[in-house]
């Protein structure tokens, strides 16, 4: 069974799909959980026990439906660390891609990434390397949450484009802070925003 939190149909919040509608598949667990004491941020995902869970064609059926409803073909999985059920969720990504959908994920980058997904964006997290990446994977983005006081990492994956998100809650002093990281670094880097937040959407 997958575990997970819900399933719904959004626009992207962040980074280079921005303001596109989408399917997200929210999965339940992370093998980081996130604190302030230990990365300087809190995570922004549940990390309780009030989770769904589906089969692999369950999962399918509900992401399809909505598919079909919305006129929808991209498909983001994020979690807390979707990878965490990539076995369970392999057959979920082999209906979808037969059904031409467009497959992402947002990943901590801890586990090896498939080359199921169109689209990988990874958000490595203080002290935590990332997975050295399996032949044919190539990741489309990286976002590097930051807060006050920390600096954008030294080693990262190879990636097409490079994001500066300010930490939740991106209070003035912070992404003050950001715009100076990215200001400071210059190209590639960009500065980010968990613009959803803004809009008050999901």
């Amino acid at each position: 069974m997958i575990r997970l939190h819900e399933v719904f149909v959004s626009v992207q919040g962040e980074g280079r799909h921005l303001g596109e509608p989408m399917v997200f598949v929210r999965l339940h667990g992370c093998n980081l959980k996130c604190s302030k004491a230990k990365q300087g941020f809190d995570c922004d995902t549940p990390q309780d026990n009030s989770v769904l869970e589906m089969s692999a064609k369950q999962l399918t059926e509900v992401i399809l439906e909505l598919c079909d409803e919305y006129n929808l073909r991209k498909v983001l999985f994020t979690g807390g660390e979707p990878l965490m059920q990539i076995k369970e969720l392999t057959p979920v990504l082999n209906k979808l891609k037969n059904f031409g959908m467009w497959l992402a994920v947002e990943t901590n980058g801890t586990y090896p990434i498939p080359t199921a997904f169109n689209w990988t964006s990874v958000s490595p997290k203080p002290g935590h390397p990332c997975h050295p990446l399996v032949p044919g994977v190539r990741i489309r983005e990286v976002k590097v949450v930051l807060t006050t006081g920390q600096k954008i990492p030294e080693s990262l994956p190879p990636a097409a484009t490079y994001w500066v998100q300010p930490a939740a809650p991106a209070t003035d002093e912070v992404v003050q802070w950001c715009y100076q990281q990215v200001i400071a670094a210059g190209p590639p880097w960009r500065l980010g925003i968990q613009a959803h937040k803004i809009w008050r959407v999901r």
